[in-house]
């Protein structure tokens, strides 16, 4: 008999509706409605791209409404090839059979051919996790393959999700003078921001109404802390104690406190979880046991040692787009 593991403590994480969710999820049925081919989606580390990566491929496995192909990029050197892609494509929709007599490149299309037909669907979307890594004949074989599904009467969207660096990728592009790709797969971004502080309230309340299992379970707030939800504890009564133990690190790294990455607001009720014992014993305290899982929360590594990757990556950009005359005065 399989145990589940209930969402707190699963490796791939919990999935969050949030604001920001709910915003991407809103340009991206716009896009789709307008006939537009591509998203670029880029956002600070751990605001929760990959798990909404992850999020889309179980979605569209379960749902059946577009045949989903969905690679991870590793940015090593051996894996800059279009067919290396094209095979982690096709293997993410059951491989290459019963084409195997067909190269990779035409064993993708027809794959995403057949499966179109088996569903009785018309959309294609390819999804990409780390885009930022993709290379240049990586893009030359997307467009190729997308190509090919639209001249055979398919509609194709091309997800990438990737870290700051992939806005950069349009002026490297533009400068091998391959501003065809730019527009197939640039035209549109949108930034996976991080939570406001006002967001706070309501992304805690998901602690305390969310039930496991569904139906008829209990909140993942009882599931855990089951004498003190009796006495009447709940997640979301501490949204100010989380509103400013973030705002005090924000503050110390001039950072904005309206851009918090959600991994690390989850990590932090996570962890007054699974450590009941800790919470009971801080009573009405628990203000600075927040405090300290703020801090054990991994954003102050990241401020401190990885820095505001979103702005090095626009002022290097900026530096790029000024004449080499003006910079050496």
């Amino acid at each position: 008999m399989t145990i589940e593991v209930h969402p707190v403590e699963r490796q791939g994480g919990i999935f969050f509706n949030t604001p920001p969710v709910l915003e991407f999820s809103k340009t991206l049925r716009g896009l789709f409605d307008a006939g537009d081919t591509s998203l670029a989606v880029h956002g600070q580390s751990r605001c929760g791209k990959s798990t909404l990566f992850n999020t889309l491929v179980s979605y569209g496995a379960a749902h059946k409404n577009a045949v989903v192909f969905n690679a991870t990029m590793s940015g090593t050197s051996d894996s800059a090839s279009w067919l290396k892609l094209a095979r982690e494509l096709a293997d993410s929709r059951g491989g290459r059979s019963p084409f195997y007599s067909m190269s990779n490149e035409e064993a993708l299309v027809k794959r995403a051919e057949s499966d179109a037909h088996e569903l009785n669907v018309y959309r294609v979307l390819v999804l990409i996790d780390e885009a930022q890594e993709l290379s240049l004949e990586q893009f030359l074989g997307l467009k190729k393959f997308t190509q090919v599904l639209i001249n055979r009467g398919l509609s194709t969207f091309v997800l990438q999700f990737g870290q700051p660096e992939i806005l950069a990728v349009p002026r490297k592009l533009a400068g091998a003078n391959r501003t065809s790709l730019v527009d197939r797969f640039f035209l549109r971004k949108h930034r996976l921001r991080g939570l406001r502080q006002t967001e706070y309230s309501g992304f805690l309340a998901f602690y305390d109404k969310t039930v496991w299992p569904t139906p008829n379970g209990r909140t993942y707030t009882e599931h855990y802390l089951p004498d003190l939800w009796a006495q009447g504890w709940r997640m979301e009564t501490y949204s100010s104690h989380f509103q400013r133990s973030f705002h005090l690190i924000t503050k110390k790294f001039f950072r904005d406190p309206d851009d918090i990455p959600v991994k690390y607001l989850a990590f932090v009720a996570n962890k007054l979880l699974l450590n009941a014992k800790e919470v009971r014993g801080h009573g009405a305290d628990v203000g600075s046991l927040i405090d300290r899982y703020a801090n054990d929360s991994g954003i102050v590594e990241s401020y401190k040692h990885i820095g505001d990757h979103e702005e090095k990556t626009r002022k290097d950009l900026e530096t790029a787009s000024v004449p080499s005359r003006r910079r050496r005065k």
